[in-house]
């Protein structure tokens, strides 16, 4: 968990810089993860897709290889969420 408000700070500039979400095991030992928003038509964010795993089977680093799929999901799904 990052408690440091400085490391928050650059974390969160990060998230908004590149849209991913990342957990190094700071929710669960052991568990890495990382997300990509699912925003409507106005940019409002409606969820978040994630992929998960322990460390034991992937890393923070192969999760990410994962992120051109979970941004074109994301996008399908924003359009299917955000229908009248």
């Amino acid at each position: 968990t990052i408690t440091d408000p400085c490391s928050l700070d650059i974390e969160l500039k990060e998230i908004r810089k590149t849209g991913i979400g990342r957990d190094q095991e700071e929710f669960v030992d052991g568990m890495v993860a990382c997300a990509v928003p699912i925003k409507n038509n106005q940019g409002k964010l409606l969820a978040c897709l994630f992929t998960h795993a322990p460390v034991i089977r992937k890393d923070l680093t192969q999760l990410l290889e994962y992120m051109p799929a979970l941004r074109r999901a994301a996008v399908e799904l924003s359009q299917i969420i955000d229908q009248p």
